[in-house]
């Protein structure tokens, strides 16, 4: 789940320029004038003066500054992540694509299992060991299989997530700041350029949305010697006076490939600082205020109809259902097809554009494919091989009807298949569907939503699953050779499961079929575009801005009170859960430690939550230890909203929940309603709307997405 926000208070941001350095102490001084390597008279004094005095630098002890002392590409991309506000944790995480995924103490099956974790559930990653991910879920430390873990996309092979600088580098990369030294290399420990650094601001600021004021800028005289890649950003700093060269014989020069120090890092941050224009923020006085109880027909506009269609990507997705990526392993030495409903394959290759190109035909409808590491072997029923390939092998089934194919003797899918060679696993094959966006549809909405769910609640989640697809993390896997995982991504897609027999299926495949080619989209930019529809299992009772959670406003993800789950609250398995503490107990005494009171029990009333005024979902907690220490945690934060209910002992995700103390029995009861992250549609509110309220599915996409519209797509 995406994104995070900017905030400007510079200040406190810029931290972390020695981070790296074995060698650093802590700094003492308040001033420039209390290291020794810093003259009253050099040039850098007054910049050196403002970021010590500000506590943006460290020195590297009491005494000693080093303002000649280099910088590495990764410290400066630390620095630059702190000072626009980013949780590097955020960045290094994970989600839990299982249900019920053991975290165990050491990698491998054979460790105990310390904790379950539920599907949805967000982890900080910590490091990699084979196929295993060693996270952080709340105050605890532990591994997750690979098979059960969605990470966010991490490029860069000389980045390991245990390095401090790995959270700030994929932000970088997400928010587009970097593009590394090569398509796989950032190369975190070369020292920064003095080019590389305009590039990266230049970078930050557009991302950001900064302005700069122009100041009264000189012209470089090696300016040919400025790298391409670089022009523009040096150009923007040039302008702005953040960068200003070094005058001889009467000429600047900007010497681009020289390595920035320390010294001159301290003045153009400084500089920045100055030039930098805040973009304009949305506040909480624009997320509607709750509406008087019963007031719940007038809460939005209905999604309605345009009459012009929406541009949409192509309308074939390639779903990974057995693949290897660097962090999911779970291709097969064999697959084994066998068209149901048909007397046949086509075999043969996929285009570019994923058109399919028949190479020849066979009748068997049972056929395997097996590979010797360097080839892919096409075999009949009868073991006898057919037809190989060195490179990529397409199946097609050929079937007088809607073909449904079943893969291993186990699930059924539509569509057709291409093999390959595993990702990193030699005489492995990767078994990808190719299927249209409407049979990709009909393959995750019996899964996501109930199959006996209200006609208009499972119309509503269709269009939901359908815009999902074709926004969120498409193409994360390209380099794989698919776009979206099956059976682990953030939609469950299962297409005909072995469990249920045909009719289990006809209301899901109705809705679906209802709503055919439609799309939802809102205004921007002159033109209307594809909503990114999140949608969570409940809200509790009111949905959440996209900003609150992940950072970043979005239009159309606006919290908002939701009064359609009080009518499903008394069923609903997932809407509710409350553990009881005691106060002195260790399970507190962990969560005191993990948020940084340390070693100490929690406070008489030493819990306080601060909530949104405008739907009443958590905005902060604020601890206080018997040592007197407070602090107060929030989702920006390491140990955010979501470890604090783990540390209550409560499973599953929300940002709506109460704590009360109990003086007499000195307890503290945490109680949690919903499950998710409350942005963007309520399943169970959608279900509640349409069973008990009567609601369409306009209705409700256009209570759940604000200002939306719908469109058929082109």
């Amino acid at each position: 789940m995406p994104n995070r926000g900017y905030m400007r208070a510079v200040p406190a941001l810029l931290l972390a320029l020695v981070i790296a350095a074995a060698c650093v102490l802590p700094a003492v001084a308040v001033s420039a004038s209390d290291f020794a390597d810093v003259s009253s008279g050099a040039w850098y004094y007054d910049a050196v003066s403002y970021v010590v005095s500000k506590g943006l630098f460290n020195g590297m002890n009491s005494t000693t500054f080093a303002p000649k002392g280099t910088m590495t590409r990764g410290m400066f991309l630390t620095v630059l992540g702190r000072y626009a506000g980013v949780d590097p944790d955020a960045w290094r995480a994970g989600t839990v694509t299982g249900s019920a995924v053991n975290l165990r103490s050491g990698p491998g099956t054979n460790y105990e299992a310390l904790t379950y974790l539920e599907r949805g559930a967000s982890v900080t990653i910590l490091g990699v060991s084979g196929v295993w991910y060693q996270v952080r879920y709340g105050s605890r430390t532990g591994y997750i299989h690979g098979d059960y873990l969605s990470p966010k996309y991490h490029r860069f092979s000389d980045v390991d997530y245990s390095s401090y600088y790995a959270g700030y580098v994929i932000w970088g990369y997400e928010k587009g700041i970097v593009s590394g030294v090569s398509d796989a290399a950032f190369a975190p420990n070369d020292n920064v350029t003095r080019e590389q650094i305009c590039k990266l601001l230049a970078g930050y600021a557009a991302s950001a949305g900064i302005e700069l004021t122009e100041a009264d800028d000189v012209s470089f005289a090696d300016q040919s010697s400025i790298s391409g890649w670089a022009q523009d950003g040096v150009e923007v700093m040039r302008k702005a006076g953040v960068v200003t060269g070094s005058e001889s014989g009467g000429a600047y020069y900007f010497k681009p490939k020289n390595s920035a120090t320390r010294a001159e890092a301290a003045a153009i941050f400084r500089r920045f600082e100055r030039a930098a224009v805040a973009p304009a923020t949305a506040t909480d006085a624009a997320t509607p205020a709750p509406l008087p109880a019963g007031e719940t027909d007038d809460l939005s506009r209905p999604a309605s109809f345009l009459s012009e269609t929406v541009a949409v990507r192509d309308s074939t997705i390639r779903v990974g259902l057995l693949v290897n990526t660097k962090s999911y392993q779970d291709a097969v030495e064999r697959v084994t097809l066998e068209v149901t409903n048909g007397t046949g394959f086509e075999y043969g290759e996929f285009a570019s554009d994923r058109s399919f190109r028949s190479a020849g035909s066979l009748s068997s409808a049972s056929v395997s494919v097996t590979s010797d590491g360097g080839s892919l072997y096409l075999k009949d029923s009868g073991g006898k091989t057919v037809y190989s390939t060195g490179g990529s092998l397409a199946l097609r089934p050929v079937s007088g009807g809607k073909a449904l194919t079943r893969v291993n003797g186990e699930t059924r899918y539509f569509g057709a298949f291409e093999l390959r060679q595993a990702y990193n696993a030699a005489g492995r094959i990767s078994l990808i569907n190719y299927v249209d966006i409407e049979d990709y549809v009909k393959g995750v909405l019996p899964y996501e939503y109930g199959s006996d769910w209200p006609t208009e609640a499972l119309k509503a989640g269709a269009v939901a699953v359908r815009n999902f697809v074709m926004t969120a993390d498409f193409g994360t896997y390209s380099a794989y050779g698919f776009d979206v995982i099956g059976k682990a991504g953030f939609q469950l897609y299962l297409g005909r499961g072995t469990s249920y027999g045909d009719s289990h299926f006809a209301a899901t495949d109705a809705a679906a079929d209802e709503t055919k080619g439609v799309y939802l989209t809102y205004a921007s930019g002159g033109e209307n575009r594809l909503c990114t529809t999140y949608y969570c299992s409940s809200d509790g009772g009111a949905t959440e801005d996209a900003a609150h959670v992940w950072g970043g406003s979005v239009s159309y993800l606006v919290g908002k009170p939701d009064p359609y789950e009080k009518d499903i609250a008394d069923y609903v398995g997932n809407y509710s859960a409350s553990s009881t503490l005691s106060r002195t107990g260790s399970a507190l005494r962990r969560m005191a430690a993990s948020a940084g009171l340390g070693d100490t029990a929690i406070a008489r009333d030493g819990i306080r939550i601060e909530t949104y005024p405008a739907t009443g979902n958590v905005k902060s907690i604020t601890l206080t230890g018997e040592n007197g220490r407070t602090v107060t945690v929030d989702g920006s934060t390491s140990y955010g909203r979501w470890s604090f209910l783990s540390d209550f002992g409560i499973s599953g995700v929300s940002y709506r929940y109460t704590v009360t103390y109990d003086a007499a029995a000195d307890t503290f009861t945490c109680t949690r309603r919903g499950n998710g992250h409350n942005v963007g549609l309520s399943q169970w509110g959608a279900y509640s709307m349409a069973q008990y309220h009567g609601k369409s599915y306009q209705d409700i996409l256009g209570f759940y997405y604000d200002g939306t519209h719908l469109q058929y797509g082109a």
